[in-house]
Formats: structure tokens, C-alpha cells, sequence
């Protein structure tokens, strides 16, 4: 790289000998603001400017709300071939600048800059980058500058970003007022983060950092805040992904998996940005499982908020609700050896265990399996939203009849009528032999000591939820999705990357239950975007499993229509 140095004499401001000799003492002196030399040096100085993010998923089309890993991905944004970058000599004093200054250029597209032979009294220097025709980052169009202020005498590749332009005029004014440099240096950084909302200490911003860096989200942050509509776009549309079902990571592969990860812990600096915007200061420990609310911009109408459901939860604002007392546990299905996570609640007058995951069984050869139910899952099994990933990611959808282990014999009437001129199909009214007592008790597709839940045990469920919350039990529903709030472990559901692409990732979960009519329980039928108890919009609903092919007669009954399920203990 070539490195061509200026140096530009400049002359000291007279002083008083008073003045003068604090100087000096200064120079000598570690402990007084300046703590530097006297004597003129020879220093070296290299570095990068430009931005350095992590690898995160994008939101292609936020009006479908597709996300998408995008090709040739670059997380980086260096400083163009022909940046200027000038490093100026600070009074030890003030760090005003003396008028002594040197110029390096940036030779290709990787940022880099040297100095290997500068001469300097005070090894406190201003360093500025500017590209030749516009802004390095659009963060900093103002001035079209990134800056940094930084110790020579410290060792390691020097970093000139967006945060370390912010943390000048706040690192000068605290020395200015009598601090040390190292004091003053970090107290303007923990003042960047805080106001942030991050209260850890990530490291020095003029270190050079990585995408694994914790920096790199702060970087990201800004980078994304002048662009309201963006952050609320990508927010809308990440939040699926933060209650993604662990499945789905263990089958990605590891730069997917990775990403999704990123995405993840970029929505937490998110919110915590966002409630520290948003007034609510610092999540301590004295305000564990405390309960908020923000408000972000809807991206389909600028005009309008979105709510979402944040929690003090280890030291963060976090989405998600307070934690409700509930035990969780395992049971093993012995017909096939697979493990469920089990979720138990002590509503008062009633208790409940559910399992915490959809069932998945769907033996139809071993000789230990009932034989009508064989006959039944051969007919009504598909792959959870009917896509290949779906039944490794989200277990089986089954049809009400073989969920409740019931075939058309069992039926004390049947209709089905067929117009062969519109290849129109439709099921009429069933009446099964079932009576509440045996609804309410009846095992179906489940395991030994478990059954199909019924209307009335997903009633009792979200009333009491929704009790403890203070709202309606079909607006209680987010709180199914937070694991760690309410143990029940919903997630959302689609194919995201397994197959290579990120979409059709939504929260819509229709589960099956035993009553008859059959009926389903809908969970975000709506706007998944609010994910708050605030929507006006109810999250859930029971309805009659309804509607077929062509919707030709929405009014009838299908129990072939199909849906997951989650047993109950009996």
C-alpha cells in the first residue's frame, strides 16, 4: 500500500510556564489526564475502516414476509479503494487537534491503511476517513466522516467504524473534564451501549472485531436506525423465527443454522434498544419476570403500532411474558420408544398435564399396535403443513377420524355425494356413538394413559391462562409460543432452509380435538405480528373442522380434514 506521508509543521499555542509545567507533569504521569511523553517518537499505526456485521437472514419481501438467505451474502462494508485517511496529533491537554497531521490512502477494497513511521510528541491521535466522492455510511452522511480516537502506545489493529465515530466527542469531553484517557475512553463506550439499551461491556469499538463479535449487532443496530421502516419490516418478519422449534436447528445445516441463530440474538438487541427507547431502563434483577410492552412501526401502515410482549428475564428485555408456575416433565411412548416433553398446570379446582410437543406416532406395521388404528393412520396421515420437512420438523397432521381412532364402520351415518360435471366433493353430518363421559376420556392416536383433549379441556386451559394474564382466553395465546413463560412449547411452523429457502414461516397451528362435530383449535388466525395480549385481534379460536375442496359447501362436517395433536393425561 503505498503510504505517502505529509507532515504539515504546526506551531504550539503559547502557554503560560504554569501551564507548561502541568504539561509536562502530565506527560509523565498516568494518572492525570494525558499521561503521555513529552519527547517526540516514531510511531507505527495500521488498521481497517468500515463496518463489520453479522450474517443474519433477510427479509426479502416484507409484504410476504419471506425470509430469505441471501446469495454472495457480504456482512462487511469496507472502505473503498482511494478512501483518505488522516491521522492528526492531539494536544495532551485538551485532545484538541495541534495542526500536525499525516495522510494515508486506502489502495484497494479491504480498508486497510498504514503508517509505519509517524512522529509524534503525544501518541493520542485522530484518525478520520473519508471517501473521495461520497459517504462511507449512510449512518454518517453528515459529516460523510468515520473517526476515532485512539492510544498509540496500544498495540493491535485499529478499527474505524461507525462506533467509534460516535464515541469522539464523548470520550473528548470527558477527559477534557479531567479524566484519564482510559477512563474517559471507557466511560463513552459503556454511554454508546447504554444508550442502546446493552449494559455489558462488549469491548473496545476501535479493536478490530468480527462477525461473532458482539459488536458487530451493536453495529448493526445503527446502521439499520435511520430506517424506521426497515426495522419494523425486518422485525414483523423475524419474529417467527424466535420461536422457532429446536427441530429445526438440529436438521440445518451449520450456515444455516448459524444464521438463524444470529437472527435470533439480533432480535434481543433489538428489544433491548427498543425498551430502553422506550423508557423502561435496565432489566435488574430486583425486576425478573416484570411485564412491558413496544411499540414498533407496522410496516404495511406506517401510520399504525404493532404491539409486542417483552419480559425481564436474566438480566435482558426480552420478547415474551412473565413466567406462570407450571412443572414440566417427559413421558416415553412404549409403542414406539419416542420421548415427549410434558408441561403439568395446578389451575386450583382442575389440574392438567399436557405433552409439550405434537404427537408423531405413526406405526401402521408393528404387531403391538391396535389393528383398527393401523387401518386408521394408513388412511389419515400427512405431513404437518404439507410440505416433506414438515414431519421431521413438526411431527404428523391427522385426520379427526384417525385421531380419535375411528373408521367409517364406527360411523352411524354416512353422506357423501359427489358432482362428477364440477369434480365437487363433500362430506355430510356424522353422528358418532360417543357420549361427553366418553369424549371426555377417549384415547384415540395417543399413548396409554393419555388421550385426545377435547373443546372443553383447551377451554380450561387458556380461561385459566388468560386469568393469570388478565386477559380473554383467545388473546392469551402468544404466551403458548414463550417456552420459558408458560411451558407449553408452541412454535411456529413452515419450511425454513431445510430445503434451501426461508418462507412460509408463520405461527398457525390448527389442532384436532375429540369432539363431535369435530371440531379444531386455530391459533393466530390473524395479524402473528402482534405478539401481545394489546391486538384488538383474538389469536385463537374453536371452530367446526368445515370446508373442503372448492369450499362447495362450507356448512358440512369433514372429519377427513386433517390437524396436529397434543394429548392430554387422563
Amino acid at each position: 500500500m503505498n503510504n505517502f506521508n505529509v507532515y504539515v509543521c504546526g506551531r504550539l499555542v503559547s502557554m503560560l510556564a504554569a501551564v507548561l509545567a502541568f504539561i509536562l507533569n502530565a506527560c509523565s504521569d498516568d494518572h492525570v489526564a494525558g499521561g503521555v511523553t513529552e519527547e517526540t517518537r516514531i510511531y507505527a499505526l495500521a488498521g481497517r475502516v468500515g463496518e463489520v456485521y453479522p450474517k443474519i437472514m433477510n427479509v426479502e419481501d416484507a409484504g410476504q414476509g419471506t425470509a430469505t438467505l441471501p446469495q454472495n451474502y457480504n456482512n462487511v462494508l469496507r472502505a473503498k479503494k482511494g478512501t483518505v485517511v488522516t491521522i492528526y496529533e492531539m494536544d495532551p491537554l485538551t485532545l484538541d487537534t495541534t495542526g500536525r497531521f499525516f495522510v494515508d490512502s486506502v489502495g484497494d477494497d479491504s480498508g486497510r491503511f498504514a503508517f509505519d513511521d509517524v512522529s509524534l510528541k503525544c501518541p493520542y491521535v485522530l484518525i478520520e476517513a473519508r471517501e473521495p466522492q461520497k459517504s462511507l455510511s449512510k449512518s454518517v452522511a453528515s459529516n460523510e466522516l468515520l473517526k476515532a480516537v485512539v492510544d498509540l502506545r496500544k498495540e493491535g489493529d485499529i478499527n474505524v467504524n461507525l462506533l467509534t465515530t460516535i464515541k469522539v466527542p464523548l470520550l473528548r469531553s470527558y477527559y477534557a473534564a479531567g479524566e484519564s484517557f482510559d477512563d474517559a475512553n471507557k466511560r463513552a463506550e459503556r454511554d454508546v451501549l447504554e444508550d442502546l439499551g446493552v449494559y455489558e461491556d462488549l469491548g473496545s469499538f476501535d479493536r478490530a472485531y468480527d462477525e461473532n463479535s458482539e459488536l458487530a449487532y451493536v453495529a448493526q443496530m445503527l446502521a439499520n436506525a435511520p430506517n424506521a421502516e426497515k426495522i419494523a419490516a425486518d422485525f414483523r418478519n423475524y419474529v417467527p423465527l424466535y420461536y422457532v422449534s429446536s427441530k429445526i436447528i438440529s436438521v440445518l445445516d451449520s450456515e444455516y443454522n448459524q444464521y438463524l441463530l444470529n437472527t435470533i440474538k439480533m432480535i434481543n438487541y433489538d428489544v433491548a434498544s427498543m425498551a430502553r427507547k422506550s423508557g423502561l431502563g435496565r432489566c435488574t434483577e430486583a425486576r425478573e419476570n416484570e411485564e412491558a410492552v413496544i411499540m414498533v412501526d407496522d410496516s404495511y401502515s406506517p401510520a399504525e403500532k404493532m404491539p409486542y410482549a417483552i419480559v425481564c428475564r436474566s438480566g435482558n428485555w426480552v420478547l415474551g411474558f412473565k413466567k406462570i408456575d407450571y412443572q414440566t416433565g417427559s413421558m416415553e411412548d412404549s409403542r414406539d420408544g419416542k420421548i415427549y416433553k410434558t408441561v403439568s398446570y395446578n389451575w386450583g379446582e382442575v389440574s392438567q398435564t399436557w405433552m409439550a410437543e405434537n404427537l408423531d406416532f405413526t406405526d401402521t406395521i408393528s404387531s403391538t399396535v391396535d389393528s383398527a388404528l393401523k387401518v386408521n393412520l394408513s388412511k389419515g396421515l400427512s405431513c404437518y403443513r404439507n410440505y416433506d420437512g414438515g414431519c421431521r420438523l413438526f411431527g404428523h397432521a391427522y385426520s379427526w377420524m384417525a385421531a380419535m381412532n375411528v373408521g367409517s364402520d364406527d360411523m352411524a351415518e354416512e353422506v357423501l355425494s359427489r358432482d362428477s360435471t364440477r369434480d365437487y366433493e363433500f362430506h355430510g353430518s356424522y353422528v358418532v356413538p360417543f357420549t361427553q363421559d366418553e369424549i371426555n376420556n377417549h384415547q384415540g392416536v395417543c399413548p396409554d394413559g393419555w388421550r385426545v383433549p377435547s373443546l372443553n379441556d383447551w377451554q380450561i386451559l387458556l380461561k385459566n391462562m388468560g386469568a393469570l394474564y388478565g386477559v380473554g382466553f383467545n388473546k392469551v395465546v402468544p404466551a403458548l409460543y414463550d417456552e420459558t413463560a408458560t411451558g407449553f412449547g408452541l412454535t411456529s411452523v413452515g419450511n425454513i432452509g431445510v430445503d434451501g429457502d426461508y418462507n412460509d414461516l408463520v405461527f398457525n397451528n390448527v389442532f384436532i380435538v375429540a369432539d363431535m362435530p369435530p371440531y379444531k383449535i386455530e391459533f393466530f388466525i390473524y395479524d402473528y405480528g402482534n405478539l401481545a395480549f394489546e391486538s384488538e385481534q383474538p389469536h385463537g379460536s374453536f371452530g367446526r373442522m368445515n370446508g373442503q375442496r372448492n369450499a362447495y359447501n362450507p356448512d358440512v362436517y369433514n372429519p377427513y380434514l386433517k390437524g396436529a395433536v397434543r394429548c392430554i393425561k387422563k
